[in-house]
């Protein structure tokens, strides 16, 4: 599962229910309690519906419980609501990109690995939505990018370079990357 760093950097004050339930959820996201953190947060949303931040944080339990287009509404609703978090974007990106909304996570994760440079799953939610819109140059730099910065991503990043190298008619290096997959 992956999980990153959480700091709040939102500028409009919650309800202290809210407030209490996020700082519950967020100990809980801590332990990797997801599903009990998504209770929490969900439990926030319902406490102050207007509260971007609350929404923001359900959309990062349910990215990580896979249950990605309920994500990315959250996170719709929080840019809605004006909510700013650094991790916004990175967030967002992830849930259209597994939702096959390409263009968006493009949208979404260009500027944040301009401004978070060394965030390898960035770069390869990156890759992959360039992958789908057909962008392949730019979806074999950022997977290359991604593996330089964590190797252990491997398997994934691999799998989406062979598929780009077979799209491109090259079938020898498509065969190589396959058969270092199934080595790895």
């Amino acid at each position: 599962m992956f999980f990153c760093a959480f700091t709040t950097s939102f500028s409009v004050q919650a309800s202290p229910q809210s407030e209490r339930l996020i700082r519950a959820g967020l100990v809980k996201l801590t332990a990797q309690d997801v599903t009990g953190a998504a209770k929490l947060f969900n439990s926030a949303v319902k406490a102050d519906k207007n509260d971007g931040k609350a929404r923001f944080y359900l959309g990062v339990a349910l990215n990580r419980l896979n249950l990605h287009d309920l994500a990315y509404g959250q996170f719709q609703a929080s840019r809605r609501l004006k909510q700013i978090h650094r991790d916004l974007g990175f967030e967002a990106g992830w849930a259209a990109q597994a939702t096959g909304r390409n263009k968006a996570a493009i949208t979404l994760l260009e500027p944040y690995v301009k401004n978070f440079p060394k965030n390898a799953k960035a770069h390869e939610f990156l890759g992959r939505a360039y992958a789908r819109t057909n962008q392949l140059d730019k979806a074999e730099a950022s997977l290359r990018k991604a593996l330089n910065l964590t190797p252990r991503l491997k398997p994934t990043v691999l799998l989406v370079l062979s598929q780009i190298a077979a799209r491109r008619g090259n079938t020898e290096q498509a065969n190589q990357l396959a058969n270092q997959l199934l080595r790895e």
